[in-house]
């Protein structure tokens, strides 16, 4: 059995998380998959985390509103 860790830059977008289906199918034992953040989503959280405890409240909802599109046009496309 192998485990497999993608994330960041590898599920970016539906090509790359494409690219990870074609790894996936070409293995020929059983695996395990873990999938974490899509690539620069852990920055875009940190970012309006910080801004939030900065209480700077407008800015923390505009960083999450710019960062939010992009990443559910990525899943959406797919």
């Amino acid at each position: 059995m192998r485990v497999y860790k993608f994330g960041g830059s590898s599920v970016q977008d539906v090509d790359r998380i494409k690219n990870v289906v074609s790894i996936l199918e070409s293995v020929d034992e059983p695996i395990i998959v873990v999938v974490s953040a899509m690539g620069k989503t852990t920055n875009a959280i940190e970012q309006v985390i910080k801004l939030a405890f900065a209480q700077k409240e407008d800015s923390a909802k505009e960083a999450w509103n710019n960062y939010m599109p992009k990443s559910y046009r990525s899943v959406k496309r797919s």
